[in-house]
């Protein structure tokens, strides 16, 4: 099997304050992991909900050929996520692999909501250090639009980077060489490759 990746721009930007740059030395740490974690929101934001077009990656939301299960209200029930199991399963992905992925606000009404009215057992479990939904580990991110979900194997999902990153130090455009203010810019070009898009199931509207 063969499948096709093209470069697409990926940018983080960090603004930085004088005060801030007068101890750069001791907050390098610091400044480090801020830009680490824009530059991964960024990514992961394109990952997953991507259209193609205007330099942004196909995100699993858009890629054709997943599997695709409605749900009927704005939160999902145990019902309809067991279902995209089985889609998944049918489509011979290795469930050992899979996992759930959702918006925290989600993840928060499925904590509360019952697999049935008065049974007492809840749609999120939490076990082995993980939250889970019928076995299956939960994760959550922003990403994922409410009201949505996803149930994947990772490991059929292929994240290429073109060379290194590269970081610019802009210490002059919109008046930064007056304020001393300065802005970190994190450029990599990347795409998301899906194997088996049908290992990816889509749940929502």
């Amino acid at each position: 099997r063969s499948v096709t990746a093209s470069g697409r721009m990926a940018c983080a930007r960090i603004a930085v304050s004088r005060r801030l740059l007068v101890n750069a030395s001791e907050l390098e740490s610091a400044l480090l992991a801020e830009v680490s974690a824009a530059v991964a929101d960024v990514i992961e934001g394109g990952f997953i909900n991507g259209s193609g077009s205007s330099n942004q990656p196909l995100g699993l939301f858009s890629t054709p050929g997943t599997g695709a299960q409605s749900f009927a209200g704005a939160v999902p029930v145990y019902s309809e996520l067991v279902d995209m199991i089985e889609l998944a399963g049918d489509a011979d992905a290795d469930l050992s692999r899979c996992v759930f992925l959702m918006h925290p606000s989600t993840v928060a009404d499925l904590l509360k909501a019952q697999i049935s009215a008065n049974g007492g057992e809840l749609v999120v479990t939490y076990s082995v250090g993980q939250h889970r939904i019928a076995g299956f580990p939960l994760y959550a991110t922003r990403h994922v639009p409410e009201s949505r979900a996803l149930f994947l194997d990772p490991s059929v999902i292929r994240t290429a980077y073109w060379s290194a990153p590269q970081l610019i130090v802009d210490r002059t455009s919109n008046g930064k060489s007056l304020s001393g203010a300065v802005e970190l810019v994190l450029l990599n070009l990347c795409d998301l490759a899906v194997l088996y898009p049908a290992h990816v199931v889509v749940g929502g509207g």
